[in-house]
């Protein structure tokens, strides 16, 4: 099995059909992901107004989130005044990361996508040896984007009222395949 398919470009053809197959099937769950987020925010959202508690369900879930948060930085701080990674590691002055940093008004510019649902795909080609040309094609989102545009979708969904009945019906069968 290990020399199926293979060429003299790539003599070990099970590895490069194993590549090809897991890097098509990342792209694909990659793909799947953005409509998945997007159809979950929009529907949560939406259902709010069938809770007749709102805001104690926000409380909730804000103390829930406050605690659990809690016992994480706890527990991150603990293991790492305990175990002290890179105590011994010798890194010089000259070798530290001076950090990179950006400002407020980059972040919230970031927030709003250039199209909608901020998807973006890139091809690259690649000219390799005895004229062999490669072209590899990527997939890219911002999960932020999408989060922003699903909630200003779900707030406007839950406004318009009963309008909106089709959609977010639409919406439900999306997510639930």
């Amino acid at each position: 099995a290990k020399y199926t398919g293979s060429t003299k470009e790539s003599p070990n053809g099970l590895g490069a059909t194993l590549q090809t197959i897991g890097s098509s099937y990342i792209s694909l769950l990659q793909t799947a992901v953005v409509p998945l987020i997007f159809t979950a925010v929009v529907s949560s959202i939406s259902n709010l107004r069938q809770v007749s508690n709102a805001a104690k369900l926000a409380w909730n879930t804000l103390l829930w989130f406050a605690i659990t948060s809690l016992i994480a930085v706890l527990i991150g701080i603990g293991l790492g005044v305990l175990l002290q990674p890179g105590a011994n590691t010798g890194i010089t002055q000259q070798a530290k990361y001076s950090g990179k940093s950006g400002d407020w008004w980059s972040f919230l510019i970031g927030l709003f996508p250039k199209n909608f649902l901020g998807l973006g795909a890139s091809s690259t080609v690649t000219e390799g040896a005895n004229a062999a040309t490669t072209v590899s094609t990527s997939v890219s989102f911002n999960v932020l984007q999408i989060l922003v545009i699903a909630i200003a979708v779900g707030v406007a969904a839950l406004k318009v009222g009963k309008a909106a009945e089709p959609f977010l019906n639409l919406n439900a069968s999306a997510l639930a395949v």
